[in-house]
């Protein structure tokens, strides 16, 4: 992944809930570091509600947050 190439120490954590129609609330998380440009942290977050039969896009999130990855990596 390109966070990998561009960052001397990167951090993952995520977490999810469903409840068997998908996905309910979805968490992702990076710390990006180098020596010369120091550290960021990009949180996402999204929540809905079990009444709401729309669901996360797991796909969708991720892709947006490591676009977020990819302009602190371009800014920085």
């Amino acid at each position: 992944w390109q966070a990998r190439r561009n960052w001397e120490r990167v951090w993952f954590k995520g977490g999810s809930l469903g409840d068997g129609q998908g996905l309910l609330v979805l968490t992702f998380g990076w710390m990006v570091e180098s020596d010369d440009r120091g550290a960021y942290v990009i949180i996402g977050m999204a929540n809905t509600q079990s009444s709401n039969p729309g669901r996360i896009n797991q796909n969708a999130f991720f892709s947006a947050l490591s676009r977020m990855v990819d302009i602190v990596t371009d800014q920085y």
